[in-house]
């Protein structure tokens, strides 16, 4: 009677033990799965990342360029001031020496010699 029991016990044991076993075989495969979509998962994140780093470069360059650029118009818009600066002297000149032409366009005593403006229009006579 005894050993009968101790039977029926081993018995439950046993089913309750291989009940445990198929709960861990499926446990595993859901493990497994989540295994593979993580490595999928961590496989898109480094794509994104390798692409991330290529736009991070293309940027450096295009900041690099831009930086160019601005050096370039600056020196530029430097110059064009001197242009301007030059353009008018040149303007205030030639209204002088517009005023001091006699009804010719000819100058008068040569009081220019040493301005440029002079020399244009001894240029032209």
């Amino acid at each position: 009677s005894t050993a009968q029991g101790d039977i029926t016990t081993l018995q439950t044991s046993m089913t309750s033990a291989q009940t445990d076993i198929t709960n861990m075989q499926t446990n595993l495969g859901t493990t497994q799965t989540n295994v593979g979509n993580l490595q999928t998962s961590m496989a898109s994140v480094q794509g994104d990342v390798s692409t991330a780093q290529t736009d991070i470069t293309n940027l450096q360059t295009n900041l690099g360029t831009t930086q160019t650029n601005v050096g370039n118009l600056q020196t530029s818009m430097t110059t064009a001031q001197g242009d301007i600066s030059t353009a008018q002297t040149d303007i205030t000149t030639l209204q002088t020496t517009a005023v001091l032409m006699d009804a010719n366009g000819n100058l008068p005593i040569p009081l220019y010699h040493g301005n440029s403006i002079y020399k244009f229009w001894q240029s032209k006579l």
